[in-house]
């Protein structure tokens, strides 16, 4: 009884009891439930097993459904919870599938959401039978189910979606691709538990097959966003550096998986090259490291006479890819180093080319995926010149701008090309060759022709009808070709002309001035590149600016590489490279670091430009910021910044950009210079300056020959003032000081701050290495030189302290006075031999750490 007449506590008591009876009873219930569920997959499992079920007879297979239904939905309800689809895998392998499709089939049609159902161990059907390699079954669930994509992306086991598990458990070629055929983009980009997609599986280095090359092939065709896609973080690997990643780690291959894994690579690479612009295909090549060069440009190289030993010396720090996104070529004259009088060329027709293309050849470059060369004036190259300059040369863009090319020429120089690029100088006789079966139609691989018009004898009216009787012609022999016609006359041709031939800006004509400064550190420059000395830790600067001229025959053996962030056209993916100056800034900016430290290695960086509203021209913050990220990566000591920026409001967010690359450069402790505005205002507002994050850079300013501030210089904003006023970036007595200008402002003197710079950390170095040398027990002296005053100089504080034992209250300690610390050294090496040179340069780095605390 339980009534209201019971006691509190007893009525409670029987509520208890009551309950526990009805768990008991709900808990018996779910346990038969589990057992019979199980139970009855069991049977159907054993049954279809032993042949003693036919389901594939209509009849039976519609009285079996209406017996089971109940159970079709549910799961074993047990600790491995299957459902009825996990248990008939194990099975239904591909030699008896067949008795189980039709109980497959009417359990996707009634209930597709079986397939997904997974597992205690997160595993759906779909992933256990391509796991366990059921092919037949795998293909048979795919075409069953209405949206079968669902159930491919669904992430299983360690975040594995099926894709993962097909390429980590090597299916068959065949099953990949139908697998790939049939994913989303969001599928074939998902990412399992270590942030790989399928593609980054697919080629590793240990997968990699001639049969594993069809699945990357199809996985990128399929999903080209896949390249896109990096792994987490740290490393935010690309599929290419991926590859490159697990390649590094595998044990020696035999050559079979060699060969197939170099093709993996090459086809990863150049996909991205026909794709990607320049930046996105460094990332997904080097990431943030800085890489090789992927293009070659001298289209807009402001002097149409170059030598070949100029190319030969000047770029000898490029290093590039074996496919180059480009090749960009202007019209050039080449000056050739005469040995013995070379034989009459028996035509008129130029050979220039040649010579630059056997350089890239010599560089191991194979593949050009796009040529430009401007060949328009006369006497332009001859057909044979051509296929010399291109041959073995893969390109498959061709726009060699000569008129009325002969097709044959086009076939034996690049067979593979998709696109053309011809130039029609009006001749009819010319289109028609084009359009014959011999013509164009013998690139098999031709996709594209641009057509570009000069009206010549025929009026107008004439020769659109005859461009359309090409078009009409190309179009029967070849109807997958798309024409695009474009018609430039004379007045464009002229006008690209000379905006091609432009030169570097003017520079100070003033009178340049004799400083004493520079005449001392001239006489210790020439003192300190004879001493013979290998330095444990090379010292690289990194030069931001508008790159560099190969034709400065001083700075060359000094580049040691550069990259640029200045696009020539974004849309076409044409860049400036680093080794072409917009207006020689950075050229007389690195002449002057190494008329003060000649063995400088010049890391160069090209900045990106533009015209403000004012007509002048600007830098961007975007391409700052990117460029001393750049430096970063590379691990240079020393950055150079001869340039100011403003911030506003369009570049706002740029600047903040730059601000923490500068901050970043700082944490680093690599040492940064840059300039002074020259508007001699009262508060400098200019970056990087500016920066407020970080006060571990240095401001300078100009000064003239006497040392006193530049009269456009405000000695307040600055941090010390070095020579630059009216200053030739050659030494006096140089051969081409006569065509030079001097140069003033307080760029200048940021960029022979730098190489005072580094010249001191290089004699702290050597000075170092030295003392090592001779007397290991002289280290211990307290005015010994040794590798940790080498660290100690290189951080941002004791450089300022070297700077400042060498000035002077005269200038309110902002001019640095080099001839006190230098000038003696120089005089007493003359006629010394090395080791007593050496010795000299060390009493100079110990009597300027006399004055310093090296800690």
């Amino acid at each position: 009884m339980s009534g209201p007449g019971l006691p509190v506590d007893e009525r409670t008591a029987v509520l208890d009891e009551n309950l526990e009876a009805e768990e008991s009873e709900s808990s018996s219930d779910e346990d038969e439930n589990e057992v019979s569920v199980k139970k009855r997959f069991e049977e159907i499992r054993s049954n279809l097993k032993a042949n003693k079920l036919d389901l594939c007879d209509t009849v039976t297979l519609r009285q079996f459904a209406a017996e089971n239904e109940s159970y079709f939905r549910q799961n074993t309800g047990d600790s491995e919870r299957n459902t009825l689809l996990h248990i008939l895998v194990d099975d239904a392998k591909d030699k008896v599938v067949d008795k189980y499709k039709p109980l497959v089939k009417l359990l996707i049609d009634n209930y597709p959401n079986l397939l997904g159902e997974k597992d205690i161990n997160e595993k759906n059907p779909l992933y256990i039978a391509i796991f366990k390699r059921r092919n037949e079954l795998v293909r048979f669930f795919c075409d069953t189910h209405p949206n079968i994509d669902a159930i491919l992306g669904i992430p299983c086991y360690h975040s594995e979606t099926c894709l993962h598990v097909a390429i980590r458990r090597s299916v068959t070629p065949e099953l990949a691709v139908f697998l790939i055929g049939l994913a989303s983009e969001r599928t074939l980009c998902a990412k399992n538990d270590k942030g790989n997609t399928p593609l980054h599986l697919a080629v590793e280095y240990e997968r990699c097959t001639d049969a594993q090359f069809k699945i990357v092939k199809a996985l990128i065709s399929q999903c080209d966003k896949a390249m896109d896609e990096r792994t987490g973080a740290p490393n935010f690997f690309s599929p290419y550096r991926y590859h490159e990643h697990t390649r590094s780690k595998a044990a020696p291959a035999e050559a079979e998986r060699k060969e197939s894994a170099n093709a993996i690579r090459g086809y990863l690479k150049l996909h991205c090259m026909r794709t990607r612009d320049h930046d996105d295909t460094m990332d997904f090549l080097y990431g943030q490291n800085q890489g090789k060069q992927i293009y070659f440009d001298l289209y807009d190289y402001p002097s149409e006479r170059i030598s070949e030993d100029f190319i030969n010396e000047g770029l000898s720090h490029l290093k590039f890819e074996n496919i180059l996104q480009y090749v960009a070529l202007r019209r050039m004259e080449l000056e050739k180093k005469v040995i013995q009088k070379p034989p009459k060329p028996s035509g008129k027709g130029r050979r220039d080319m040649v010579f630059i293309f056997d350089f890239l050849r010599k560089k191991s470059v194979d593949r050009v995926i796009r040529i430009i060369v401007d060949d328009t004036l006369e006497p332009a190259h001859s057909d044979e010149a051509i296929e010399d300059a291109l041959r073995d040369l893969k390109v498959e863009i061709w726009d060699w701008r000569k008129m009325d090319l002969c097709t044959e020429t086009i076939f034996t120089a690049a067979p593979d090309a998709r696109e053309v690029y011809l130039y029609w100088s009006g001749n009819n006789a010319v289109l028609r060759g084009w359009s014959e079966p011999e013509g164009l139609n013998r690139l098999a691989k031709l996709e594209k022709v641009h057509l570009h018009v000069e009206q010549g004898l025929e009026t107008t009216a004439r020769t659109e009808e005859h461009v359309k009787s090409f078009i009409n012609r190309l179009d029967l022999l070849h109807r997958d070709i798309k024409i695009n016609v474009d018609v430039k006359y004379a007045a464009d041709r002229q006008r690209e002309k000379q905006e091609l031939t432009r030169g570097p800006i003017d520079t100070s004509r003033e009178q340049a001035e004799q400083h004493k400064w520079l005449t001392c550190m001239e006489e210790f420059a020439d003192f300190i590149q004879n001493i013979p000395f290998e330095p444990r830790e090379p010292l690289t600067i990194a030069l931001i600016d508008d790159g560099v001229d190969i034709n400065e025959q001083s700075l060359h053996g000094k580049i040691i590489d550069g990259r640029s962030f200045c696009h020539r056209d974004k849309d076409q993916n044409l860049s400036k490279p680093h080794y072409v100056t917009s207006r020689g800034h950075g050229t007389a900016m690195a002449s002057l670091i190494c008329r003060v430290f000649p063995k400088a290695q010049l890391y160069v960086l090209k900045l990106e430009e533009y015209m403000n509203e004012n007509s002048k021209r600007q830098i961007t913050a975007r391409s700052a910021a990117r460029a001393v990220l750049a430096a970063i990566d590379r691990r240079v000591d020393i950055i150079s910044m001869s340039w100011t920026i403003e911030r506003t409001p369009n570049n706002a967010s740029d600047i903040d950009d730059l601000e923490s690359a500068i901050e970043a450069a700082a944490k680093e402790g690599i040492l940064m210079l840059c300039a002074a505005n020259d508007q001699g205002v009262e508060h400098d507002k200019t970056f990087p300056a500016a920066c407020g994050r970080t006060k571990r850079i240095f401001k300078i300013g100009a000064a003239n020959a006497p040392g006193w501030p530049a009269e456009y210089v405000n000695p307040k904003e600055v941090d010390f003032i070095f020579p630059g006023h009216n200053v030739l970036k050659e030494r006096p007595g140089d051969r081409s000081v006569e065509k030079s200008k001097p140069l003033t402002g307080s760029s200048v003197a940021t960029a022979i701050a730098a190489g005072l710079a580094a010249l001191l950390l290089y004699c702290v170095q050597l000075s170092a290495l030295h003392t090592e040398a001779v007397d290991q027990q002289y280290q211990h002296l307290s005015n010994a030189v040794t590798m940790d005053d080498f660290k100690a100089i290189k951080r941002h504080e004791k450089m300022k302290e070297a700077f400042l034992t060498m000035t002077s209250q005269g200038s309110e300690n902002k001019f640095v006075e080099v001839w006190h610390l230098f000038g003696p050294a120089a005089k007493k090496a003359k006629g010394r031999i090395p080791e007593e040179k050496k010795q000299i340069v060390t009493e100079l780095v110990q009597k300027l750490k006399a004055n310093m605390t090296f800690e």
